[in-house]
């Protein structure tokens, strides 16, 4: 049901970060450096991640005062650190690769990697009472895959074109995790796909559906498709 799909990536542009260490009990020093972090829309699990490490690093850091902003998630963060409007932000792989080689219609920029943050899962999810099986059966229906900006919607592009489809072949909706979390529960969009954390507390509130919640896996040959054409990033 679950496969492994992407480490998302702490960017900075300039490199300023943590070579500082605690403030002492009771000084309240001015930060030299304040920052926003661009992470992505409340729903999943990137905001909270950020706005935990955030916290973390403005607490132990003299120098450093870092925030939390919400964002459309890896594409709009990763143009915001070339454009220069926002220093540190999360991203997933795709995203990533593509800037820093100028690929799928974004400019080269040769921005920095600071470390893996976590490995997340496809997530192809609808209710229980959904006609269907496969990914296929979506086809012509109302789904969501995540904002254009976001993680989500960097990587299952080459998912689709590994397997013959694109955004085209379904009724697509370009919704935020928590917009469509609520899209599925209402009946508005029959299915939804993300590329998140396990276990995901999005996921997690489908299950509590009256209908419940099925998850729809790539067959082992889909799985095949993706591997033979994606196998090498210098391929895409």
């Amino acid at each position: 049901m679950k496969h492994r799909i992407f480490t998302i990536v702490l960017f900075l542009s300039i490199m300023i970060f943590l070579s500082s260490v605690a403030v002492s009990p009771g000084i309240a020093a001015e930060k030299k450096y304040r920052f926003m972090l661009g992470t992505a829309g409340s729903g999943g699990e990137v905001y909270i991640w950020g706005g935990g490490a955030a916290k973390v690093v403005s607490q132990f850091s003299k120098d450093v005062q870092l925030t939390a902003q919400l964002t459309a998630g890896s594409g709009e963060n990763l143009i915001r650190i070339k454009s220069g409007t926002l220093k540190i932000g999360l991203s997933s792989n795709e995203w990533n690769w593509e800037l820093f080689n100028g690929k799928g219609g974004l400019p080269k920029y040769e921005h920095r990697a600071i470390f893996a943050m976590y490995k997340g899962d496809w997530h192809w999810g609808c209710r229980k009472t959904f006609a269907g099986n496969t990914i296929y059966d979506f086809k012509g229906k109302k789904f969501s895959f995540g904002p254009k900006g976001g993680g989500s919607y960097g990587m299952i592009k080459y998912g689709l074109d590994a397997l013959g489809l694109t955004f085209a072949d379904f009724d697509a909706k370009y919704l935020s995790v928590a917009e469509s979390v609520n899209a599925l529960k209402d009946g508005a969009i029959e299915g939804y796909f993300v590329g998140i954390g396990t276990p995901s507390s999005s996921f997690l509130d489908l299950a509590t559906m009256p209908s419940g919640l099925k998850l729809v896996s790539l067959s082992a040959a889909d799985i095949k498709k993706c591997h033979e054409k994606y196998n090498k990033w210098g391929q895409a």
